[in-house]
């Protein structure tokens, strides 16, 4: 579902309405969904055995990225995309104490403005 120019409702209905259930691996990038879609996102039932999420590009901020790393579902999580979110060391500081994100395989945050601080909360 990447680059399709989904915008932060549009995220909701087609959570919501088309009653996705067991989904294993979401990618939505590059759509513009911000921190409201995301949040709609993680409260969905049907992504509560998602393994792989890839929400890069979609301008989610440090409030959507905290969404998502305190969401229940991330108990099960293995791969997780943040590229190009505008993410600050706020995102790296919630992900580090964070106590419903699992083990992650890979953890993609490229492109980000972290700076020294936020390297040195994911070490």
């Amino acid at each position: 579902m990447d680059w399709n120019k989904i915008k932060e409702y549009g995220c909701y209905q087609m959570l919501h309405y088309f009653k996705l259930q067991n989904m294993e691996k979401l990618c939505i990038r590059n759509n513009d969904i911000g921190t409201k879609g995301v949040t709609d996102l993680v409260a969905c039932y049907g992504i509560r055995n998602l393994i792989t999420l890839n929400v890069s590009q979609t301008n989610i901020g440090d409030e959507g990225f905290d969404a998502i790393v305190n969401a229940n579902f991330c108990r099960n999580l293995k791969k997780l995309y943040v590229d190009d979110n505008k993410l600050t060391k706020e995102s790296c500081i919630a992900i580090a104490k964070s106590e419903t994100i699992g083990f992650l395989e890979v953890f993609s945050i490229k492109n980000n403005e972290l700076g020294k601080e936020g390297i040195e909360a994911l070490s």
